[in-house]
């Protein structure tokens, strides 16, 4: 008997509005290697710097730290992309570098950087070695040019402005009636701008107030064919920095520290910058996911609900509410559920046995022998063809075989078509979780679903490698042939998907009742505010850090080290004088 579908008008409720600003800026901040919450972040902490570089030595710590946290972070955040647009354009100019190269990324289901080559066989002037190194080369030279601007540069015009400012305090008369007060234990934003629009003012009263501050106590303020010269790993490494902001931060860090600590002023500043640089690197690129990873394992549901982010989670949450009243559910046991949102274990079992009868006694009970193996651990995959042939051979008598010949072919789409090193033919290709989505089947494992989810996740825009000057738009990342996606991402996407369906289910389970449409809605809410809390506390605990709890560390240090709980840059300037 089946059941009648049910009308818009009575599900229509239970559905999420996917212009939701909140929704949408969560998710952002949810994407691997996203800069948004790193320039957040670092929005806090400049402000908690200066505030803190303030209250320890006044105007000029405070407008040394506003400067440096606000031009370093300039470059710190755009500075490699930014150089790696201009090596792009330099390399087009004089070396003949092709416009709107692929991805470099390599793995068992996508090498966008060899279908490229092999497309344009006879168009581009350099072999693949070439193009490799000069991918390399770029990336390096990106890296190296915003380490040299942040670790040489700011740090230089940083200690100019200083200097000009105590010349210019040198210069004025001593009598001024604008002079700072001697008695102040600081140089206040007040003070600063009489040094500047003053006509006279003098040195005399810095002197003072510099003599009595440093001598205050402590407050409390505190298989592929390879390239050549092992090319293939080269490209992976490259494939990173430039997918993932984070490896271009942590990159550009390592310079960073080295130029600061070099150009220091003496060693207290030098002790300071190299503790201050140091600490920092976790709580700018690790802390955050480790935070909201530790939130997730602590979660009634381990994660399966929270780790999807609040975008895709709509997606998944109004796909099944679509399906249960196209089904003519208004309510499931959990089983049934299970059974048609998740697939059949059951009918998957008796497949696999069916189809791959020399795979039962293979160890791990996965589609082992028929997939291509490499020394690596690697995602195994299996050519479109090869796996018809199977169907063909060991399931004829099925009821639907060609459903199962047909679901693979809409899987298939997942990714682009792969090179065959041998016949250098295109093939279509699944890979061993495909295989299995195709053989359980169900709403949540649809190949049309999933593609729409994974393909939001992982947002693109066209490469058209024959019109490089056309303009972009968005495109398909998944079969986009010269877009590089880690299948180690895929997976772990897919994964969240599935797993929200099955939190649907044992929320179900563990109230003893079925699943319902505002079941559903309960936890796609949940989704939404565990997500933004998770992330709200991971950017706090981030932002506590580095914005005040490491620059009194810092501060501690250099007072136990020498008893002032001053501004060591200055040292020099004050002794010279």
């Amino acid at each position: 008997m089946s059941l009648t579908p049910i009308s818009k008008t009575e599900y229509g409720s239970y559905l999420r509005n996917s212009t939701s600003s909140m929704r949408k800026f969560v998710t952002k901040l949810d994407r691997k290697g996203a800069i948004l919450p790193v320039l957040l972040l670092e929005a806090t902490v400049t402000g908690g710097r200066t505030y803190q570089a303030y209250k320890r030595d006044g105007f000029v710590e405070a407008r040394e730290r506003v400067t440096e946290e606000s031009l370093g972070a300039v470059f710190w955040l755009f500075g490699a992309t930014m150089a790696g647009k201009l090596f792009d354009k330099l390399g087009q100019k004089f070396l003949s570098i092709p416009e709107n190269m692929p991805d470099v990324g390599v793995d068992s289901a996508r090498s966008p950087f060899k279908n490229y080559i092999a497309k344009m066989a006879g168009k581009i002037k350099h072999s693949p070695e070439y193009l490799a190194n000069f991918a390399v080369g770029k990336t390096i030279a990106s890296i190296i040019t915003a380490c040299l601007f942040i670790g040489y540069v700011v740090p230089k015009v940083n200690q100019g402005i200083t200097k000009h400012i105590f010349g210019k305090m040198n210069k004025k008369d001593p009598n001024h009636e604008k002079a700072p007060d001697p008695y102040k234990n600081k140089l206040t934003l007040k003070d600063a701008r009489a040094i500047f629009s003053a006509k006279g003012i003098s040195i005399n009263a810095v002197e003072n107030f510099k003599g009595q501050h440093k001598n205050t106590t402590q407050s409390g303020n505190v298989s592929q064919p390879s390239f050549k010269g092992n090319a293939d790993a080269m490209l992976r490494i490259v494939q990173n920095f430039e997918e993932n902001d984070v490896w271009k931060l942590l990159g550009t860090d390592v310079g960073t520290v080295s130029g600061r600590t070099i150009n220091a002023r003496n060693n207290d500043e030098r002790v300071e910058i190299v503790f201050r640089d140091v600490a920092s690197i976790p709580f700018y690129c690790f802390t955050m996911p480790a935070i909201v990873a530790f939130m997730n394992k602590k979660d009634s549901f381990k994660g399966l609900n929270t780790k999807l982010n609040p975008m895709s989670a709509m997606e998944v949450h109004n796909n099944m509410v679509e399906k249960m009243a196209a089904a003519g559910y208004k309510e499931m046991s959990v089983e049934q559920f299970r059974k048609l949102a998740l697939g059949d274990d059951k009918n998957f079992n008796k497949l696999y046995e069916k189809i791959f009868p020399k795979q039962a006694e293979a160890e791990p009970k996965k589609l082992f022998g028929i997939f291509n193996r490499k020394p690596e651990k690697v995602y195994r995959t299996i050519t479109l063809e090869e796996f018809n042939n199977i169907i063909n051979t060991n399931a004829k008598d099925l009821e639907n075989p060609d459903l199962i010949k047909e679901l693979a072919q809409k899987m298939s789409g997942l990714q682009s078509e792969k090179l065959n090193p041998k016949t250098k033919a295109f093939e279509k290709i699944l890979t061993e979780s495909q295989v299995e989505d195709v053989l359980k089947g169900g709403w949540a494992r649809d190949p049309e679903f999933m593609k729409n989810v994974l393909n939001n996740i992982f947002e693109d825009k066209l490469i058209d490698i024959n019109n490089p000057k056309s303009v972009a738009k968005k495109t398909n990342p998944l079969s986009n042939p010269y877009k590089y996606i880690s299948m180690n991402d895929i997976e772990a996407n897919r994964a969240k998907v599935l797993g929200y369906v099955e939190a649907i289910a044992k929320d179900a389970e563990s109230k003893k009742s079925n699943v319902t449409f505002e079941s559903m809605l309960k936890m796609n809410k949940r989704n939404m505010n565990k997500n933004g809390i998770f992330m709200a506390l991971a950017m706090g605990v981030s932002a506590l850090f580095l914005s005040t709890i490491i620059p009194k560390i810092q501060y501690y240090i250099t007072f136990l080290r020498t008893g002032k709980n001053s501004f060591p840059g200055t040292e020099n300037l004050e002794q010279s004088k």
